[in-house]
């Protein structure tokens, strides 16, 4: 078996993992991705449509600004990084996951 060569750097990337799944998992449950497939928008614009604090979307914008998923033109945010076709696979994906999440819930549980 290989040992690992762990260091800061290393050990920084992998608890940065995390944060990153969870902001993508966070983007494609708001269902982000489409609300911006027809152009740029507002923070405010997008909290009115989802029904979202604007402060904390601000925050998951920004941070999908950082994954470079996202692109800030000013105050509005538009698509960045992705393909159209990466973004189905997103998207799909993280539905089929977010399902079978939910079906391991027990009813009692479930929001």
């Amino acid at each position: 078996m290989e040992t690992s060569n762990w260091n800061p750097a290393t050990l920084l990337k992998l608890s940065g993992s995390y944060w990153e799944t969870c902001t993508l998992h966070a983007c494609v449950k708001l269902d982000l991705f489409t609300q911006l497939a027809d152009g740029p928008s507002a923070a405010t614009e997008l909290s009115k449509k989802l029904d979202l604090d604007v402060r904390g979307l601000t925050i998951l914008l920004d941070a999908l600004v950082a994954l470079q998923l996202l692109k800030q033109q000013g105050d509005m945010w538009v698509q960045g990084g992705l393909t159209w076709w990466q973004w189905a696979i997103c998207t799909v994906t993280d539905k089929i996951y977010f399902r079978f999440q939910a079906e391991k819930i027990p009813a009692a549980l479930a929001v």
